[in-house]
């Protein structure tokens, strides 16, 4: 059994990286959108990295592939439960847009 650990109320985690996570949707085929959100829930692991990726919501089935393999890339910090890192479950909104 995994024990996680949701933190309602605490601060917003944080990419351990600095610079701001960059997310390049592939297009497929000609009516495909260029624009609109992917919901994920993340399970971020002790290291900060992400561990699991469940989707859930999108505007586009053509901009899934896109967030979830831009955010397996990302690094976080860890969350932490008594001064010691903890998995933690939380909520990611990637949004695209076209420029």
């Amino acid at each position: 059994m995994r024990l996680l650990h949701s933190f309602q109320g605490s601060p917003a985690p944080s990419l351990a990286a600095p610079g701001g996570p960059h997310v390049r949707a592939r297009r497929h085929g000609p009516s495909a959108a260029l624009a609109g959100l992917v919901i994920l829930q993340v399970l971020r692991g002790k290291d900060g990295g992400v561990r699991e990726v469940t989707v859930l919501r999108t505007e586009s089935l053509g901009m899934i592939e896109s967030a979830v393999a831009a955010l397996r890339q990302w690094r976080f910090e860890p969350a932490l439960l008594n001064g010691r890192p903890v998995e933690a479950l939380m909520t990611v909104t990637v949004t695209f847009a076209l420029r």
